[in-house]
Formats: C-alpha cells, sequence, structure tokens
C-alpha cells in the first residue's frame, strides 16, 4: 500500500499530457496472476495511462513461473517486448521496442539511495 501511495505521488508530481512514462522494474507483483495487489496497481497506472507489457514468464522456479519484473508504458504506444534468454541469470532479459519515441535531455540529476537497517529488515520479512 505505501508503494502504490509513494508511485502515485511521483506520477501526480511528473504527470501531464505531454510527459510519456517508461517504467521498469521489479514490482514483486507476478502479473502471470490476477491477484488484488496487480488489480490495484493497474488500477493506479490506468489513471495515468499506462500498462504492464510483460505477460511471459520471466523466471522458472520449481514451485511455478513469475513475472514480477515489468516495464510500463504509455497504453496508446506501439510497441513489441519478447524475451530473451542469454545465460548468464535465470531470469529472462525483456526487450521492449517502441515506435515514435523521441528521447529529450534530462533536465534534473535524480538519486535514488536504499538505506539498509533492520527497520527494512524486519518490514521485508514481515510482509
Amino acid at each position: 500500500m505505501i508503494f502504490l501511495k509513494n508511485l502515485d505521488s511521483v506520477l501526480n508530481t511528473w504527470y501531464s499530457n505531454k510527459t510519456e512514462f517508461v517504467i521498469c522494474g521489479d514490482i514483486n507483483i507476478n502479473y502471470l496472476e490476477n491477484c488484488k495487489k496487480r488489480q490495484q496497481l493497474d488500477a493506479l497506472l490506468q489513471t495515468y495511462n499506462l500498462i504492464g507489457t510483460v505477460s511471459f514468464p520471466m523466471r522458472k522456479t520449481d514451485a511455478s513461473p513469475t513475472a514480477i519484473e515489468n516495464i510500463f508504458v504509455a497504453r496508446t504506444k506501439n510497441y513489441t517486448i519478447d524475451p530473451f534468454i542469454n545465460g548468464l541469470s535465470d531470469h529472462v532479459v525483456q526487450i521492449l521496442v517502441t515506435e515514435n519515441t523521441v528521447l529529450t535531455k534530462q533536465r534534473n540529476n535524480i538519486t535514488t539511495r536504499r538505506d539498509i537497517n533492520d527497520h527494512i529488515y524486519w518490514n521485508f520479512n514481515y510482509y
């Protein structure tokens, strides 16, 4: 829930009709299943015209295949996404190709830092 609130805050700050987002990451929501967390994330992203693109297994374990890493793009964007197995990892590489993407020079330098402490470890193990 904290993740969704923070994501909403960031997207709301930066969103405009002229801005296109590409969000990539390990979101720990399996997109091969239709669970409540996925529905909540999809609903939030739809308000910013974003959809998840990955619908193939990214990692296969003895338990089951998963797709917890995803790339989110504008719903109106023409794109293709394909898996690529490079043999260097137990995860599948995602190759996303979009059409008509215009890159602009980044105006701000954003640095993200994760503080690892006892509270973070407890949170990770509890949730």
